[in-house]
């Protein structure tokens, strides 16, 4: 039996799906996912995803143990936050031992949307084979069998966001490359693919022409491209549980 690949393209898709039992793949290729898994790749120890700044105040506030406060509005750092929404942030000095509350604008409303599934993964660029391989994992041994595989694009602001399709796209060609036989395709699915081998040579020059990328560019934020334009620089996969990212 095959395992049925779909994406939900905006987040508004969500609302039709079902996820019991699933397997969901979270992308907001700019710029929370490659966020939360430089911070993990560096040592902090969990992130829990939240709404809003008034909540991650709020729990802040209220909890005994020490947190740092990351997140932005608008693509910049909400004030008071110790940290942006920058991956470049995250570094082991920084974030190494530490606990993260994390919100932003489109992808950690996309997590909330899917942590009822029965496993969320976090995918960007710079760990696209590792998800590949840990879902093909999976699938060889029939643990996702017959259950549907989801990859929820966050978007931007409910808007369609080429680089979270194009990197779903990616992880759908390497997933293809490794258990082609065992996958059925949605049709976004294949064209998704087709548009990751259309850019996968120059994602940089994507980001930079696409509206996320943009809005970056113009708040001087212009070098977060280019960390997120990485292919494969990390072997890790975050997952989500319990409304919790862990290692």
């Amino acid at each position: 039996m095959k395992v049925n690949l779909d994406i939900a393209v905006i987040p508004e898709e969500l609302a039709y799906k079902k996820f019991e039992g699933k397997t969901a793949v979270a992308i907001d290729v700019l710029r929370a996912t490659t966020t939360i898994i430089t911070a993990l790749q560096n040592g902090s120890l969990l992130i829990l995803p939240v709404l809003t700044p008034e909540e991650a105040f709020q729990k802040f506030q209220e909890s005994d143990s020490p947190w740092i406060i990351g997140g932005e509005r608008g693509g910049r750092k909400v004030e008071g936050f110790h940290l942006g929404n920058s991956p470049r942030e995250y570094n082991s000095e920084t974030v190494r031992g530490k606990k993260i509350l994390l919100t932003t604008t489109n992808g950690t409303r996309v997590l909330k949307m899917v942590e009822v599934a029965g496993e969320v993964l976090i995918c960007a660029f710079v760990n696209l084979t590792a998800v590949a391989r840990r879902l093909a994992a999976q699938i060889q041994k029939g643990a996702l069998q017959p259950e549907e595989v989801l990859i929820a694009c966050a978007g931007t602001e409910g808007n369609f966001s080429l680089e979270d399709l194009v990197c779903a796209g990616g992880l759908i060609h390497k997933l293809d490359r490794l258990v082609s036989e065992k996958l059925k395709k949605s049709e976004a699915a294949e064209a998704a693919e087709i548009l990751y081998r259309s850019y996968q040579t120059d994602l940089l020059g994507l980001f930079r022409r696409t509206r996320g990328g943009q809005g970056l560019i113009d708040i001087d934020l212009g070098e977060d491209l280019k960390f997120c334009s990485q292919i494969d620089l990390y072997d890790l996969v975050p997952r989500l549980k319990n409304g919790i990212i862990t290692p």
